[in-house]
């Protein structure tokens, strides 16, 4: 045997490296340091093994550590190049170098979701440079969502699927045994036929750009790895692409609350990371739920804080122009449901005593809704005057709540969030269409309030009306 060249001291250094600092298995690692002495590449299966605990390990560090994280990648090249290791390659394995040998379209099945739950690992730590890229191959976008949504039930491939996967994989596995018995080649898993399905159990046919449903083993590890890196957490969290967003817009509220309420009863720190707009609807779903108080505690918390917010007029203002919405809705059990929800994020806030005189100027007399008279007190309110009053005229059509109408009715006035003339015409439209609604109203609830808007109104119109004679006859005289 040749003595060994002389190497350099930066040299020694790296070596050094490799064998004290990388957080490898040593069985890989002596693979490595086999197959560069024996001149020959490193097998596949060994740089998926060192990827993948690399990657993982990194991911561990990266929720302990300080520093940025410890796996951030931005380059989306390497998803491509992990699928390529999983492929098989014949002419790695065999001696002939004279001979070529046609590429089969097959990888192996233990090393390709071995790859996926890598990328996945990977697209999930670093969700705003390459979740984007992985959500194009579907079996990756299939598992991410498994991942955000914590669902990890098992979904078995058809029979047919599984049938047609067999005869396709076995039918390119007896080519290659013909291939390589006319051309005297030495592949040992190509020498002999194979019983049915021995060799699917071992190859699937390429199809990366097709959704392949995991094992229940490949889950059972996905879930885990999931669970100690909280890589749902971390999905969950970006914004850019908003993932969890467009997951809720395809299945519908509804539908996406449910698995999310259930994500936030197991991991009540899920609420930090979850944008306002789910914020207000998962209010909506748990508010009148006993079961649900400390969960109901914790969103009105975060959510008071939004609509609160001194200096982000926007965040103040989507909070409160959805529950307005909702508020003026046609079904009136959400309408029941956002009445209370607004009215417990607007009474959240702790304001000094001494500002309960200054809010009594706002007008409403109606104790269970003292909590409009917050409204004037939010960044937001003047951007949100004429959403409030699109959200009045329709309550005033809809709403059997009488004492609602009328607090409403007495904040419209005392705030001037408009004249006497538009709520007389809105009142006026109640009494017409909605006559018995309209008499128990005004008999009952704002006898006073509506004289004094009716009488405001007709005082107005009577002072437009004089100005305007008086400037026709002023006209009439210079002509």
């Amino acid at each position: 045997m040749n003595a060994p060249a002389q190497i350099t001291e930066q040299e020694q250094k790296s070596f050094a490296h490799y064998f004290n600092e990388l957080p490898v298995e040593n069985r890989t690692l002596v693979n490595i340091i086999y197959s560069s002495l024996m001149n020959r590449y490193i097998l596949n299966s060994d740089a998926i093994t060192v990827i993948h605990t690399l990657i993982c390990k990194a991911a561990k560090m990266r929720l302990w550590s300080s520093r940025p994280c410890f796996v951030q990648m931005e380059e989306d090249a390497i998803l491509s190049a992990m699928f390529q290791l999983s492929l098989f390659d014949p002419a790695q394995e065999v001696k002939q170098q004279d001979i070529k040998i046609p590429p089969l379209n097959l990888c192996y099945r233990g090393l390709f979701w071995k790859v996926c739950t890598t990328c996945v690992i990977l697209a999930a730590a670093n969700p705003s440079t390459m979740g984007l890229s992985a959500t194009r191959y579907p079996v990756l976008k299939y598992l991410l969502e498994k991942v955000l949504k914590n669902q990890w039930g098992y979904i078995p491939e058809d029979e047919m699927s599984q049938q047609h996967e067999i005869e396709t994989v076995d039918a390119t596995c007896r080519e290659m045994v013909e291939f390589t018995r006319q051309n005297g080649l030495e592949l040992e898993i190509f020498k002999n036929d194979q019983n049915p399905g021995f060799w699917s159990s071992i190859f699937m046919t390429r199809k990366f750009e097709e959704v392949h449903y995991p094992p229940q083993d490949v889950l059972v590890a996905l879930q885990a790895t999931s669970a100690t890196l909280m890589l749902g957490n971390t999905l969950r969290a970006c914004r850019a692409p908003d993932f969890l967003l467009e997951i809720m817009n395809r299945e519908g509220p509804h539908m996406a609350l449910v698995w999310l309420t259930g994500i936030i009863r197991e991991e009540i720190n899920t609420l930090s990371v979850l944008p306002v707009a789910v914020l207000c609807e998962l209010l909506l779903v748990c508010i009148k739920n006993p079961k649900d108080k400390i969960l109901v505690e914790n969103i009105i918390a975060r959510l008071s804080e939004a609509i609160f917010n001194v200096s982000d007029l926007s965040l103040s203002l989507s909070v409160l122009s959805f529950y307005l919405d909702r508020i003026s809705s046609d079904h009136f059990a959400l309408r029941s449901v956002a009445q209370d929800a607004l009215g417990r994020l607007l009474t959240k806030a702790i304001y000094d005593p001494l500002e309960e005189e200054a809010l009594e100027e706002y007008g409403v007399t109606q104790q269970k809704y003292k909590w409009l008279q917050q409204i004037p007190r939010l960044i937001c309110y003047s951007a949100s005057r004429e959403i409030l009053w699109q959200s009045y005229i329709k309550l005033c059509t809809v709403e059997t709540n009488l004492p609602l109408i009328a607090a409403l009715t007495e904040f419209m006035y005392a705030t001037y969030v408009r004249n006497a003339l538009d709520i007389s015409t809105v009142l006026s439209t109640v009494l017409i269409e909605r006559t018995y609604m309209g008499d128990r109203l005004f008999k009952d609830y704002i006898n006073t309030l509506t004289q004094k808007i009716f009488t405001e109104a007709f005082n107005y119109l009577k002072n437009i009306q004089q100005v305007s004679l008086h400037f026709i006859f002023n006209n009439f005289r210079c002509s």
